[in-house]
Parts: C-alpha cells; structure tokens; sequence
C-alpha cells in the first residue's frame, strides 16, 4: 500500500523536527518555516492546528479537504495561499 502524502510529511516532521500530536491537535516544529503544499489535504484526523512564530507562509491547498477545524497563526505569518 502506497503511504499517503500526509503521513510521509507527519513522519517527517516527527523524526527530523519533532511534533507535537495530541487529540488531534497539532502543534508543528518550531523550526518550520512555511506548511507546503497540500501538506495536510485530506487529513480527516486533523482538528486543531498550532503553526509555530518565525513561520512564514501557508501555501496552496495546505490544509484542503482535510477535517480542520481551528488554526492558531502567528503574526509572522504574512502569505497565506486563498486556497490553504
């Protein structure tokens, strides 16, 4: 079975920047400098989503479909995709 996107990026960002994945809340890396492209579309665990300060932009799709309910930005976020 193929891994899905989403899983590969949340493996990523587990072994290589640490996550921080409680009840469906998911806080990212401090390190994290934007959330790329499609990184969590069609996730329907995701709920609640923290991007951490010094992140930068949220690009297209980021979050599209998924099940996302509240995302906690940071004002240094200052490029958001219409479509994240």
């Amino acid at each position: 079975m193929p891994v899905k996107k989403t899983t590969f990026v949340l493996l990523l960002l587990f072994l290589f920047g640490g996550i921080s994945v409680k009840a469906s809340v998911l806080t990212l890396p401090d390190s994290l400098q934007s959330v790329e492209e499609e990184a969590f579309a069609y996730d329907a665990s995701l709920q609640i989503v923290v991007i951490p300060m010094g992140a930068g932009t949220v690009k297209s799709r980021a979050f599209a479909d998924s099940s996302l309910k509240k995302v906690y930005i940071p004002n240094t976020v200052t490029e958001i995709a219409d479509d994240a």
